[in-house]
């Protein structure tokens, strides 16, 4: 079963959604995370675990703090920059002078998932919420956290057919988004709060999402975490919450005002007006009201101070309006779940249900009582309340690993799904964060939204269905490898859908084993292993492939000291694959601690360690000694030449890379930001052209326009190469194993080419939408080029 062991850690959402004040270039070794979860021994009991906090810290350390409001706004003048520079293609995506068409090849399906059980169903990356037309059935819309916004007109269809309607704006990084009075007005903020991405700006269509306005920047906020319309007047009245206040729009999204400061996490009209979930200063969450259409709030009466030493808290009512509300509150600082609030007055005062106290009627092992949330009270909560049920007593909530229902206003309670259709419960992804009510065929239909996608109910909750997340290529990858000897053989990792594995062509791409998926690898020269992993160094090999099987995956840690050890590996368990050229036995890998880089020359059947990074005395004789510098936290902080195996390297924090010219018996020591002006750290990727040409990369968070170093005599000097590169974060480079002077750049906002070794860099290939790209991979033959996006799948373009 999922482990509920968790590190009680006080933390305000404010700080992990993202500071907000101005603050100089942060540094790479500038923020060092303190969340360290307990591992419960490291077994197979770790492999299902879904740890948001960590990934939240993990992205968090790698980009030195907390990404700010000037960054985004770089990030969003870089992607306009480069619409203007080559201009927009017949679907609004940006078209290229160089490369071909890039072609969609998924996931968008799955026709089965492994985690310990086999479940076969469906699904799709994270939601965020749910726009369903209430003059058209049909016509439902989905937010994604990192694909941007789907929508449908055949919703009521087994599979309905899914289009993308934001690949045309410059960020597919959801945030809120709602319906005006006419239903073909769309109000958009980008931003997901636990994730990377361009956030903190509106957008509005008014032709249900065929073309956009331009983004409107909303103040100095970086994440929407709702967003909601008034429609009572005569025009919209659009509320905009973000982690830098609450915005509001009396003009059609033209233009946003500030009415509210602080973190706003949920917004419903009721009764009493509009209400507003409110954090100040770190402090506790509180709910203010609004009766003027958002224009002015104060603080409800809160009779009896009933709610009161709570964090977040997501609102909901059945209509609009509404008497009845209720409020799922976390505790003070989000470690844990408190209870489910419940007002009869439209909110001004409350009364706790006692959700600490109850149990379901029907307990299991991984839901014995109603904390529903469990140890991600700050990631997982959703609440929605019944419209069809006039006493309003009719709710649902949703947090980890179920959902649950109460039909008398929270007095008793059922389980109604289970994260692996356990216990005779349906399947339903874990981690619930949108709901809402929707028609299909003339009869209500639940819709909940999780890290897995979309699940509908038709029956009220006794039965949920999966199919209907087919066609939607919304999942969150962080790496991909392919197979040398089939080449349309596809392996990914990705945020809570675990590890994804594609045979043949189709957008199918099964889940072949659970939890978090990273780094992966795949014997370039001879289909021989696989591998995978999960988060602190946890590695899986297969020597069998197909890997199709999760009963084929073994233990692939054996030697590494820090596996599963936080305080000595990184939540990111990044992996590095040579080149079939200088690998023709397909056995040796690469691997990163927080201190050591590891090889293995076997299918990591065991690991060796080859380079640890410096250390000094402890001020304790009877202390282990202390490292100077970490290496670096993301996925692609190492390289190998593509001539032998003598010739790899790894990065390091605060500009230094350390590389090897005798297969390890001695490494070399470069520190980047003092031998190239304004290199500004955030060493993010390498790779070498030859044993004499190195080129590293960075994801500084900052708007710097060096992205590109190149050495050409084997490391000792360093040159800028990144004429033409846009300002933004480097993920990957990758040389073609045709041309050493041909480089692919994969950044926040598309892949870029060099042809000339570095000289200069022009965007590459048509097609692809303004998203985060995570991994590049060419086969030994160079005859395509494929990548993986942080939100909307796997591209790949042929040569």
């Amino acid at each position: 079963m999922k482990s509920k062991i968790w590190a009680v850690m006080v933390i305000t959402i404010t700080a992990t959604a993202i500071a907000l004040a101005q603050s100089p270039a942060p540094r790479d070794d500038g923020y060092i995370s303190t969340y360290r979860p307990l591992p419960s021994g490291g077994g197979s009991d770790v492999r299902t675990r879904d740890d948001s906090r960590g990934r939240v810290e993990a992205m968090r350390e790698q980009m030195g703090g907390d990404l700010t409001p000037e960054f985004m706004q770089s990030l969003m003048s870089a992607a306009d920059a480069q619409r203007a520079q080559y201009g927009p293609d017949g679907r609004g995506a940006v078209k290229s002078v160089s490369g071909g068409v890039w072609t969609n090849i998924g996931p968008d399906r799955s026709n089965w998932l492994q985690n310990g059980v086999r479940v076969n169903e469906s699904d799709t990356g994270r939601v965020r919420t749910f726009l369903v037309n209430p003059a058209n059935d049909d016509v439902v819309y989905i937010l994604t956290s990192g694909g941007g916004l789907w929508k449908t007109t055949n919703f009521s269809a087994p599979s309905p057919a899914w289009r993308a309607v934001t690949d045309g704006i410059l960020s597919t990084s959801g945030g809120g988004a709602a319906l005006g009075k006419n239903p073909e007005t769309i109000y958009l903020g980008t931003g997901d709060p636990f994730d990377r991405g361009v956030g903190g700006f509106a957008y509005t269509s008014t032709d249900g999402g065929n073309t956009w306005s331009s983004g409107v920047k909303l103040g100095p906020s970086t994440v929407v975490t709702d967003v909601k319309i008034d429609t009572t007047g005569a025009s919209d009245v659009a509320l905009i919450a973000t982690n830098g206040g609450l915005f509001r729009s009396t003009n059609g999204g033209g233009t946003y005002a500030g009415v509210l400061n602080g973190l706003i996490w949920s917004l419903q009209r009721s009764s009493a007006g509009w209400l507003a979930v409110r954090t100040l200063n770190g402090v506790d969450d509180a709910i203010v009201v609004s009766t003027n259409q958002g224009a002015t709030w104060a603080p409800i009466p809160n009779s009896g101070n009933v709610f009161s030493s709570v964090g977040r808290t997501t609102l909901a009512v059945g209509r609009p309006g509404d008497n009845v509300v209720y409020a799922f509150a976390a505790t003070r600082g989000d470690a844990a779940q408190k209870d489910l609030y419940r007002s009869t007055d439209g909110g001004l005062s409350w009364v706790a249900l006692g959700l600490p106290a109850k149990k379901p009627v029907n307990p299991n092992d991984d839901q014995p009582d109603m904390d529903i949330m469990a140890g991600q009270a700050f990631y997982n909560q959703m609440v929605l309340v019944d419209p069809n049920d006039p006493s309003r007593n009719t709710v649902f909530i949703g947090g980890q690993l179920s959902a649950a229902k109460s039909t008398d206003g929270g007095a008793t309670w059922r389980i109604i799904t289970n994260w692996l259709e356990q216990f005779r419960l349906p399947y339903v992804h874990a981690d619930f964060h949108a709901a809402a009510f929707g028609t299909l065929k003339g009869a209500p239909a639940l819709l909940f939204g999780t890290d897995g996608g979309l699940f509908v109910s038709t029956d009220g909750g006794a039965t949920f269905s999966s199919e209907k997340n087919d066609g939607i290529s919304s999942y969150l990858i962080y790496a991909l490898a392919s197979n040398p000897k089939h080449a349309d053989d596809v392996l990914i990792g990705l945020q809570d859908d675990g590890t994804r594995l594609r045979i043949g062509s189709s957008g199918t791409y099964n889940q072949v084993f659970g939890g978090d998926g990273f780094g992966v690898g795949w014997s370039q020269a001879e289909d021989n292993v696989t591998l995978a992993s999960y988060v602190f160094s946890f590695i899986i090999r297969n020597p069998r492939n197909p890997p199709s099987v999760e009963g084929k995956w073994q233990v692939g840690w054996i030697g590494i000291d820090e596996f599963f050890n936080p305080n000595l590996s990184y939540f990111v368990t990044a992996l590095a694959t040579p080149n079939a050229s200088v690998d023709p036995a397909g056995l040796t890998f690469f691997h990163r601690t927080r201190f050591k880089l590891y090889r293995t020359t076997n299918g990591a059947v065991s690991w060796q360690s080859v380079f640890e990074t410096p250390t000094v005395p402890a001020p304790k004789p009877t202390d282990p000694p202390v490292h100077t510098v970490a290496l670096r936290a993301g996925s692609h902080p190492m390289g190998i030449s593509p001539v032998d195996l003598d010739h790899f390297g790894v990065l390091g924090n605060a500009g230094n890379l350390w590389f090897t010219t005798d297969g390890g018996a001695t490494f070399i020591n470069r520190v980047l930001t003092s031998l190239v002006p304004a290199w500004p750290g955030f060493n993010a990727s390498l790779a070498y052209g030859s044993n004499t040409s190195m080129y590293v990369g960075n994801e500084a968070p900052i708007g710097t326009a060096i992205r590109v170093i190149k050495s050409t005599d084997g490391g000792n000097t360093w040159t800028n190469a990144s004429t033409g590169l846009p300002p933004v974060p480097i993920a990957k480079l990758l040389v073609s194993p045709r041309d050493p002077g041909i480089i692919y750049a994969g950044t926040w906002i598309g892949v870029y080419e060099t042809t000339n070794g570095g000289a200069t860099w022009h965007l590459f290939g048509s097609g692809m939408p303004i998203v985060a790209v995570s991994d590049l991979y060419m086969p030994p033959d160079a005859s395509f080029l494929r990548v993986s996006t942080y939100g909307r799948g796997v591209w790949e373009t042929r040569f």
